[in-house]
């Protein structure tokens, strides 16, 4: 007797907070170098910014 099992699916309460860390730490750090080159806005940047923007998806998977 053939029994159907289902595919382990992400729950989408874990989904949405890993989409929110994920590009809202990106973007957070994403966003002073943006400003500073399309509107030259004067905003601090940090020396490797723009790897450290990087890790966002790892945080969101860490937020897990």
């Amino acid at each position: 007797m053939p029994t159907s099992v289902k595919p382990a699916a992400l729950p989408a309460k874990k989904l949405l907070p890993f989409i929110l860390a994920a590009f809202g730490f990106t973007w957070l750090c994403w966003l002073p170098l943006l400003l500073n080159k399309q509107f030259a806005a004067g905003m601090p940047v940090l020396p490797g910014q723009f790897y450290l923007g990087s890790f966002g998806p790892l945080l969101g998977t860490l937020d897990l």
